[in-house]
């Protein structure tokens, strides 16, 4: 065989082989074309799942193609999407050839808080325009590949995590320990309402019940600080936390201690009451008739402001001045009555130095009026003394 007839058989076999391959793209997409679509679009991407720490970044890279019928090009839209969040992150139009891929990176980076999953679409929707060339439907084909991203905690900020939750915790027990002790205060105060009213008192537990409202919604509030998992600001906000707690357990420990007063307060409201009452009925009213009666009267007036729940620091000082007017009178009741007793003593003295010759030296009446002081005890112990002479001389005179 010539060298000529080589070369003929060797070109005719090159053209058989283009014509058979332009032939096999030509029925492929004519396939295509009965299927609707006269653009086959290829999309590919270099990883579809990432494993993420907080904050990292991670790139992603996709690549599209296409194949279309012979002197066509694919006109292509593309657009990457964040699905949790609707933000559309790029949007393009571009034209590719066959043979002629587009490639696109994008940097993905992990939220700085929380641990959770992110997803991302990437599309690519292409079609031909027909020519005088390019024989097409001009149809639109699509293409979408979806990433997933997992993103999680290191070990520090896993431990951190769990710290955190210890601390919200506990701070959760605190808030019921501090509810539970408001409760009992107002449960006091409530008693405490029913026979006299406490106006400071109530003013403080009011007060302290609006600090626990406040406690107990900041802390509630936490719930979406923690669902981020922003664990430097949830540690501020515990700290915060502390300062209410520290606040609320000083208040609640000064009203205990000032519902404890209030109560020995009211007991000895009560008591100089009654104390009160017994010095009435030992005063003379000879002579002290129009005082005396003011006197009561006010009396019985602080006993009606214990019924109608008057503050009792108001009625602890009215009683307090009723006292004052009380003793007076008392007192100079008191020393009428010793006078009394002294001057029966000196009487029975001199009747006895008279009838028995059993005489005691004493001072007289007028020297009598003129001490500053008499002694009640004293007084009824002379009296006892001359008795007890009388008996004797008796006793002595029957034998």
């Amino acid at each position: 065989m010539s060298i000529g007839q080589k070369f003929l058989i060797l070109a005719g076999s090159i053209i058989f082989v283009a014509i058979v391959v332009a032939s096999g793209t030509k029925l492929y997409l004519f396939a295509n074309t009965l299927l609707g679509n006269d653009v086959i679009v290829r999309l590919t991407v270099d990883k579809d799942h990432l494993e993420m720490l907080r904050g990292e970044d991670e790139k992603v890279r996709f690549k599209t193609s296409v194949s279309t019928n012979p002197f066509c090009s694919a006109t292509c839209t593309l657009k990457f999407v964040n699905i949790g969040t609707g933000e559309v992150l790029d949007e393009e139009e571009f034209i590719v050839r066959p043979g002629m891929p587009l490639e696109k990176t994008y940097t993905i980076t992990a939220p700085e808080y929380g641990e959770g999953q992110m997803l991302y679409r990437f599309g690519t929707e292409c079609y031909s325009q027909s020519t005088t060339l390019c024989h097409t439907s001009g149809k639109h084909t699509a293409r979408h590949i979806l990433i997933t991203v997992d993103y999680n905690l290191n070990e520090q900020e896993k431990q951190t995590k769990q710290e955190i939750k210890q601390q919200l915790e506990e701070r959760a027990q605190k808030l019921e320990g501090l509810n539970q002790k408001e409760q009992d205060i107002q449960l006091t105060l409530a008693k405490i309402n029913q026979k006299i009213y406490a106006n400071q008192l109530n003013e403080d537990l009011e007060s302290l019940k609006t600090d626990v409202e406040k406690l107990t919604d900041d802390l509630f509030s936490l719930k979406d600080v923690w669902l981020v998992q922003n664990f430097k600001l949830l540690q501020e906000k515990i700290n915060m936390l502390d300062q209410q707690i520290t606040t609320i357990e000083i208040k609640e420990d000064v009203l205990n201690h000032s519902i404890g007063e209030y109560i020995v307060k009211y007991n000895n409201v009560i008591d100089q009451l009654n104390e009160i009452r017994l010095m009435f009925e030992n005063i003379d009213p000879s002579g002290n008739e129009q005082i005396l009666n003011q006197t009561i009267y006010e009396f019985n007036s602080i006993i009606k402001m214990l019924k109608t729940r008057t503050d009792i620091d108001v009625i602890e000082t009215r009683l307090n001045e009723i006292k004052t007017k009380v003793e007076s009178l008392s007192s100079t009741t008191s020393r009428k009555i010793i006078l009394q007793k002294e001057i029966e003593y000196l009487t029975e003295t001199e009747l006895l130095c008279a009838i028995r010759g059993v005489c005691i030296e004493n001072i007289s009446i007028a020297m009598l009026a003129e001490q500053p002081s008499l002694d009640y005890a004293e007084s009824c112990g002379k009296i006892a003394t001359i008795n007890e002479l009388y008996r004797q001389i008796k006793i002595q005179a029957e034998e």
